[in-house]
């Protein structure tokens, strides 16, 4: 089945299950602070999954992104990726630069070794990338069984600070 990058990112995507209340570390990470959660577009037809990295030895080293998860399938395919504004070598372009970035996968390609990245403005830190990430994806979070829009920082972003 072909899909289109644009409409997976526009799509209107319904939270299915929530981040839990703190960060975790995995079993093979134990530098970077975790959470996830799910989510599926309105019309049932595709689900992703948003996570969400921290350094815990760099204070604003982070990550952000949406990965979308084909149905009937284990494949993994990442969409965007907020990221931090460490030192930046584009492998594609070959510019380097120290700014926050957007990865896009907009060839859809399962695990690529590299998606292209463009700096942004539109966010300067875990929390405003956070933001960035759930407006622009259009992630709405059900609350009390009714649609949600509004972000609760407090509790999607409780143990990054």
């Amino acid at each position: 089945m072909a899909y289109d990058f644009d409409s997976l990112i526009s799509c209107r995507k319904i939270v299915t299950k929530k981040p839990k209340r703190e960060f975790f570390t995995t079993d093979t990470d134990k530098v970077n602070l975790r959470n996830e959660f799910e989510c599926v577009s309105e019309d049932g037809q595709h689900r992703f999954l948003v996570i969400m990295r921290r350094n815990t030895l760099t204070a604003n080293n982070f990550s952000v992104m949406i990965i979308f998860k084909p149905d009937k399938t284990n494949v993994e395919i990442p969409l965007l990726r907020y990221n931090w504004a460490q030192e930046h070598n584009d492998r594609i372009t070959g510019e380097k630069y120290a700014d926050f970035h957007i990865h896009k996968n907009e060839a859809l390609k399962a695990n690529p070794k590299t998606m292209p990245a463009t700096r942004t403005k539109a966010y300067f830190n875990y929390e405003t990338a956070y933001e960035a990430l759930i407006r622009d994806c259009n992630i709405i979070f059900p609350v009390d069984g009714v649609l949600d829009n509004q972000i609760d920082l407090a509790t999607y972003t409780s143990g990054m600070k």
